[in-house]
């Protein structure tokens, strides 16, 4: 029988240095779980998904043309898909993003606050700009 190198207690291990017990392994685990929080707290992954439409793209074109009377008139209109599809999304995703960054700490929550503000202003802009 050891020691806990944490909090004393007799633990039962063979090895004869830097035995922990069981609470406090739990409690190490749970403390390093918690600081490392989830991938959307890490990665502006709004801000990807709005930018997203800038590298990619699906834009579909319709052209016409009219002659009455001898006159020529050209009409045409085009639509970006992805645009039309991410922008919205990311205009979702910011929001959520907006609404979780109020439990953050002042001073994370400023640049959470403006990357979302962020993430939907541009995801505003990319359903514009798919439409037309």
């Amino acid at each position: 029988m050891t020691d806990c190198v944490m909090c004393g207690k007799a633990v039962e291990s063979s090895a004869s240095t830097g035995a922990v017990c069981r609470s406090c392994y739990d409690s190490e685990h749970a403390a390093s779980d918690a600081s490392r929080g989830s991938w959307l707290d890490k990665v502006p992954f709004p801000l990807v998904v709005a930018l997203s439409p800038f590298i990619m793209t699906y834009r579909v074109s319709n052209e016409a043309t009219e002659t009455v009377n001898g006159i020529t008139s050209a009409s045409g209109s085009s639509i970006d898909y992805i645009a039309i599809v991410l922008g919205p999304l990311a205009m979702l995703l910011g929001l959520v993003a907006l609404a979780r960054s109020r439990s953050k700490p002042e001073g994370e929550r400023v640049k959470a606050m403006a990357l979302s503000a962020l993430a939907v202003a541009i995801g505003a802009y990319q359903l514009y700009r798919g439409m037309h």
